[in-house]
C-alpha cells in the first residue's frame, strides 16, 4: 500500500485519473498486490526447483551416509497413489512443467497441481523426521 502511494505521489503529474481516486488507487494497490505475489511465486519455483535438482544430483552421486535417507524418500514416493506419483515424478525427476504433464496425460493444469500438492504435502509430512 506504502509503495503504490509512493509511486502514485512521484507520478502524480503525470497520471491522469478518468474515474475516481478511490477507484484508482484501489486498482493500483490491487495490481501492485497481485506483482508482489508473482514475484514470490517464481522466488519460490525457483527454490522449490533447486531442491529437487540437488535431491537428483544426490540421487545419481550419493555418499554412502546419504542413501538410507534417499531409500527411505523413495519409498514414501512409491507409496502415493499411482497418478499422484507419477505426475510427481514427471515434474520434479524429470523436470517436466506443469503444462507438459497434463497434456501428456490428458489432464487439466489444475489437477496437475492437485497433485502435486497432495504429493508435496504427503512427503512433507512422512519425511520431516528423517531429513533432519
Amino acid at each position: 500500500m506504502q509503495d503504490t502511494l509512493i509511486k502514485f505521489w512521484e507520478k502524480r503529474k503525470e497520471v491522469r485519473i478518468t474515474t475516481s481516486l478511490k477507484s484508482y488507487l484501489f486498482k493500483a494497490c490491487h495490481n501492485q498486490f497481485l506483482l508482489h505475489l508473482r514475484q514470490n511465486k517464481i522466488k519460490v519455483d525457483f527454490l522449490d526447483t533447486i531442491h529437487w535438482e540437488i535431491l537428483a544430483q544426490a540421487r545419481d552421486n550419493q555418499p554412502v551416509s546419504q542413501a538410507p535417507k534417499l531409500e527411505r524418500l523413495h519409498s514414501l514416493i512409491a507409496k502415493l497413489p499411482p497418478r499422484c506419483r507419477e505426475v510427481f515424478i514427471l515434474n520434479k525427476l524429470e523436470c517436466r512443467k506443469y503444462r507438459e504433464i497434463a497434456e501428456d496425460l490428458n489432464i487439466s493444469i489444475k489437477t496437475v497441481e492437485n497433485h502435486m500438492s497432495k504429493a508435496l504435502n504427503f512427503l512433507r509430512e512422512h519425511a520431516a523426521s528423517f531429513l533432519m
